[in-house]
């Protein structure tokens, strides 16, 4: 099962997505956003259920990085894989690279498209992954994972932070 805070526009465009790709999903929004969740077939929950899973996708506003990542560091389970969606990569790469515990692996992502573009297909989109701090064997199978997401994705990589 994959956690997932932040249930915005990009949130529930990420999580419609893994659905198609088998995955389940439980969620966590600051907001009720559980009719929502329950339209995606992904499960609402409080996010301590969100954080005991060992993959974390952060979908939340650039705005609200710094505080989510120091609400949730003491949180997370030894292991976990910390990905983020942020558009400002050194942004978010440097806070959680800074912020979380040396024994979570991180992968900084930038999606090239959102809801807008993509409403219904993520056909021929890309997106950016970074290795911020991630054993190679994990940032490999996540990144084996995108390439096959669908089988539309194409990878774009960038340099190393």
């Amino acid at each position: 099962m994959i956690g997932l805070i932040g249930l915005g526009n990009f949130g529930k465009l990420a999580a419609k997505h893994l659905v198609k790709a088998g995955k389940k999903i439980v969620a966590f929004d600051v907001s009720d956003k559980s009719k929502e969740a329950q339209e995606l077939g992904i499960e609402f929950a409080e996010l301590d259920k969100v954080l005991a899973n060992k993959t974390i996708i952060l979908s939340v506003p650039m705005e609200a990085m710094e505080d989510t990542l120091n609400k949730i560091k003491d949180k997370l389970q030894p292991g976990a894989v910390v990905i983020d969606v942020c558009s400002l990569k050194m942004f978010s790469c440097d806070l959680m690279d800074k912020i979380l515990p040396d024994n979570v692996e991180i992968i900084g992502t930038h999606p090239l498209f959102g809801p807008q573009s993509a409403p219904d297909s993520i056909a021929g989109m890309r997106i950016a992954i970074m290795n911020v701090r991630a054993k190679q064997e994990i940032f490999d199978k996540v990144k084996d994972f995108l390439e096959k997401l669908e089988k539309v994705w194409q990878m774009r990589f960038l340099a190393g932070i």
